[in-house]
């Protein structure tokens, strides 16, 4: 018979157990990185509170109500980028998140 990949017949067994040693020690280390990666994910996610994804989206009127500012101020300060829209098609949304320096400066400014 003739030699495959340099081995014989007799040594081909050996080999693959060889290799399939290897190839399970590596997804051992693999899955000991998936889980790390895991858990620092998930502490993260426990110490910073609910995901954008589990927050409700707000529209401007909501946003409105929140700072009590008229329109022409929230586009005063759309336009000088003090308050920064997700678009939803023509729709400007926030997420809470997002107010958070305006809602200060509105406190601040003793609107709120």
């Amino acid at each position: 018979m003739a030699p495959i990949y340099g081995l014989t017949m007799e040594q081909l067994p050996k080999e693959i157990a060889i290799q399939l040693a290897e190839i399970n020690n590596y997804a051992r280390e693999m899955r000991d990185y998936m889980l790390q990666i895991r858990d620092c994910l998930t502490a993260d996610h426990v110490a910073r509170g609910p995901s954008l994804r589990d927050q409700k989206l707000l529209d401007m009127e909501q946003v409105l109500d929140i700072l009590r500012i008229g329109r022409s101020t929230y586009y005063r300060f759309v336009n000088a980028g003090k308050l920064v829209p997700r678009k939803i098609g023509e729709r400007h949304c926030y997420y809470l998140e997002d107010l958070e320096d305006m809602i200060q400066e509105s406190r601040r400014r003793g609107r709120i």
